[in-house]
């Protein structure tokens, strides 16, 4: 895949595995659980749906809401 078509390093990532580390230090949620929801939402859903789902399911555990907007 070249640069020019990666989205993760359009948003500043060196690739998938690196994005889904600071997502899973950002909801303190471990690194295996990112993969298992962004495994079953789909790659299309990495920017949107992924972070929906793993801001709910912090909410869920923790009690806190990690406002995105």
């Amino acid at each position: 895949m070249s640069t020019k078509n990666n989205i993760y390093i359009d948003y500043g990532y060196k690739n998938r595995h690196d994005y889904f580390i600071s997502l899973s230090e950002r909801f303190n949620i471990d690194i295996s659980g990112v993969y298992a929801i962004a495994d079953i939402m789909g790659k299309d859903e990495d920017f949107d749906g992924l972070v929906s789902s793993l801001d709910d399911y912090n909410y869920m555990i923790n009690g806190n809401a990690f406002f995105l907007n």
